[in-house]
């Protein structure tokens, strides 16, 4: 085995995670005999607490192929927009013995997901709101006014400082890049919760195996049922009336996306977004599809 940049190729991930517990994995899908991975968990840290970090270790377990590791963390912090929790994941590929070559990566415990029509944090139903027509990304503004950002491609700065200062992100994937390389790259960070793509064809047969803790969101114009790996859906409701048979038609947690015709600040946007919110919610008293929204992108 070759010593140069093998943990480039590592997947980072969490699988199960509550309150009482959460359970950290360092995945190599190819290595040679006599290798193994070892590590460390050390964590949590925030900008905004103070905290006394742990030191948790990575013990090897049996894997179907390549290399596996596991660290068990008790009373786990979450990384969420309030208290963005991280923790440092120190990688040692070893071996016969010898240490060959050592990687840090960056972990959030987010406990996002989707169940039924609902988006899900912490086991409890969630609202998203989305700003889609900033100016500028001021990262303290974004924080105080709860809004997920929407990036193009977002390069490694911009992610690692959302994800220090607590603001989610909504990676648009369509255009120019490989998917399955581009979430392999943002899977790496913890402000990275949606990526959202456009055109099915572009997908991988498997897009779940390179972002594991990643929710995929597909822009549809037809029937997103056909589409296994969507988690969620995002319908355009530049009119309303489009919006009640979505929300029957469709079994997964719909986002309402009203494109704004001008870019401004962050508060302007969540007043966008609450707008939309309103308009959504009486349109829908009058006429009644059974469901609502799971998420506002303006």
């Amino acid at each position: 085995m070759s010593p140069a940049n093998h943990l480039d190729r590592a997947r980072v991930f969490f699988g199960r995670l509550s309150t009482t517990e959460a359970r950290v994995y360092v995945e190599l899908p190819e290595a040679a005999a006599g290798a193994s991975l070892h590590g460390m968990v050390v964590g949590p840290r925030s900008r905004y607490a103070k905290t006394l970090p742990a030191r948790l270790p990575l013990r090897p377990v049996k894997a179907t192929a390549g290399l596996l590791a596991e660290a068990f963390v008790p009373d786990p912090c979450f990384w969420s927009a309030d208290s963005p929790y991280l923790y440092d994941v120190e990688i040692e590929l070893i071996q016969d013995g010898a240490v060959i070559e050592q990687a840090t990566r960056l972990l959030g415990l987010r406990p996002l997901g989707a169940s039924g029509r609902q988006l899900r944090y912490e086991g409890k139903n969630w609202v998203l709101r989305v700003a889609g027509s900033l100016d500028a990304f001021e990262f303290s503004d974004l924080h105080e006014q709860e809004l997920a950002v929407v990036a193009t491609h977002p390069d490694d700065q911009f992610c690692r400082e959302c994800s220090e200062a607590g603001v989610l992100i909504v990676a648009d994937l369509d255009g120019g890049l490989a998917i399955d390389q581009e979430l392999e790259r943002l899977a790496r960070w913890p402000a990275v919760g949606l990526a959202y793509m456009v055109n099915p064809e572009e997908v991988p047969a498997d897009p779940r195996v390179h972002a594991r803790n990643i929710l995929l969101l597909h822009r549809v114009s037809d029937d997103p049922r056909a589409l296994p790996w969507a988690d969620a859906v995002c319908v355009r409701v530049d009119e309303l009336s489009a919006l009640p048979a979505a929300l029957v038609q469709m079994e997964k947690p719909v986002i309402a996306w009203r494109p704004s015709g001008e870019r401004v600040g962050a508060i302007e946007n969540r007043r966008a977004v609450d707008r939309l919110q309103r308009d959504v919610a009486l349109y829908l008293s009058e006429h009644p599809a059974g469901a609502e929204p799971a998420g506002y992108w303006a």
